[in-house]
């Protein structure tokens, strides 16, 4: 093909992609947005929207980046729900016209005479009603009428949906709202349980009723209860006055939880639980930053009331076995056994006394070490047998703090005649705790099984 004739296609191929681009593409976009009933819509110009549907009324209306349903007490508006209308609202086409000399009079016949949801939205201080009667089956589609246009439309479903559903669904279900990090403490209160928690440098401790470590995840996983609370009911204030708390167990709460934060500016945020009676359905929760009350389910109390060794640290010495430099075991006959971790440019390996150590048994050994779970805390004095243990353990680590981890493993633990485990402490032995015979197993090494068969036939000459 000479240089011409290439030249001159590419310029015909230029020409046609202009056209696409320049004239067909505009005109296609200007086509789609004649169907639309608002066709330049953004998200920040609807200011508020008002629903008329089978359970009642709510008006919505834009408070910054939230929205608000207009309600006495709490009223924050579920923002989905509201994001789910403005994007039908923007989808929302008119291109099946039923014009106005074919209407019929009786708009019982398109069910307009009593709309089945009736939506008006307020864009840029400018009111638009639309409202929805029957579907009709033959096109599958639904009787709409617009404020302000004598012909009615065929509409798809998209915006009735969104709009068609109870006053309830149009609110946010979780009241309770805080990050983690700005909590400076947590109380828990009911009548058998009085704790308080505050985190220092990272790490939760309790205050009461003694000063001991918590299981950070055990504190964050009841925070996130408290955040994912879900209201399935809402009793606002009217104009009378808040509802009242004896008529939900709240008059003597069963369980009260404060949480106070680390800004001396942001008000402590106090939770309030009651139980009514004969109502095993949902329990009744009061917020102190509202004058609602929320219907919340029967199993909130249980989830945030727990026993106090339910937050207490469950792996009291966990570490990476990464960072492990050295481990010595000494057991109750005097013994030693020493594992090392080695590593070179080439490789990382274990070694046991010096030697060279089957490194899968080693490791297992060390995730065992790492993963020990306590069984259950001793809370009354007694004799734990830590003078004489029957292993003591040290770990070093290269980085994680503390560097140094210590474990001592005592006396067995007996519940009258049967053994339910073996008294054990970590760290400063202030807490004394439980672990089961099957853990003290996997943590007492087995030389033989540490090492090479090499070795161990040396050991058995």
């Amino acid at each position: 093909m000479s240089l011409k004739k290439t030249l001159a296609i590419g310029v015909i191929l230029l020409t046609l992609l202009g056209f696409i681009f320049f004239v067909e593409k505009p005109k296609e976009k200007a086509m789609q947005d004649a169907e639309l009933l608002y066709p330049a819509l953004q998200d920040q110009n609807v200011e508020g929207i008002s629903i008329d549907n089978f359970t009642g009324k709510v008006a919505l209306t834009r408070d910054g980046d939230s929205w608000k349903t207009g309600d006495l007490g709490y009223s924050s508006a579920d923002k989905a729900s509201v994001e789910g209308i403005i994007s039908a609202l923007k989808s929302f086409e008119i291109k099946n016209e039923i014009p106005a000399d074919e209407v019929e009079s009786d708009l019982k016949i398109y069910g307009l005479d009593k709309p089945a949801v009736s939506i008006s939205a307020t864009i840029d201080g400018q009111i638009s009603l639309i409202r929805f009667g029957k579907k009709n089956e033959f096109t599958g589609r639904r009787y709409a009428q617009i404020e302000g246009k004598k012909s009615l439309f065929f509409v798809m479903e998209d915006l009735f949906n969104a709009a068609n559903k109870s006053v309830a669904d149009f609110k946010d279900k979780t009241p309770i709202d805080f990050e983690n990090l700005e909590v400076a403490t947590l109380k828990i209160k009911s009548s058998k349980r009085n704790y308080e928690f505050a985190p220092t440098a990272g790490q939760w401790r309790a205050i009461k009723p003694m000063d001991v470590v918590l299981s950070n995840q055990a504190v964050s996983s009841v925070l996130l209860d408290i955040k994912n609370i879900s209201a399935g009911n809402f009793y606002n204030p009217t104009e009378q006055g808040n509802p009242k708390e004896s008529s939900f167990g709240l008059e003597k709460p069963v369980g009260t939880v404060e949480i106070s934060f680390k800004n001396p500016e942001k008000e402590p945020l106090v939770l309030s639980f009651g139980i009514k009676s004969g109502d095993d359905k949902q329990d009744y929760l009061k917020v102190s930053s509202f004058g609602s009350i929320f219907g919340v389910p029967s199993d909130t109390i249980d989830k945030i009331f727990k026993d106090f060794d339910s937050f207490r640290e469950k792996n009291p010495i966990s570490f990476s076995e990464d960072a492990v430099t050295s481990i010595s075991f000494i057991k109750g006959d005097g013994s030693e056994v020493k594992i090392e971790q080695i590593k070179d440019s080439s490789e990382a390996f274990w070694k046991v006394n010096g030697e060279k150590a089957e490194n899968a048994f080693a490791s297992t050994l060390v995730k065992d070490l790492a993963d020990l779970k306590v069984e259950s805390y001793v809370s009354e004095s007694r004799r734990f047998g830590f003078e004489k243990p029957t292993i003591k353990v040290q770990v070093n680590l290269a980085f994680g703090e503390p560097k140094e981890r210590a474990l001592v493993v005592g006396d067995k633990y007996f519940e009258g005649k049967a053994l339910k485990g073996y008294f054990a402490a970590s760290g400063d032995m202030k807490e004394p705790f439980v672990i089961s015979e099957h853990t003290l197993k996997r943590i007492t090494p087995n030389l033989e099984a540490l090492l090479p068969i090499k070795q161990k036939n040396d050991i058995t000459k």
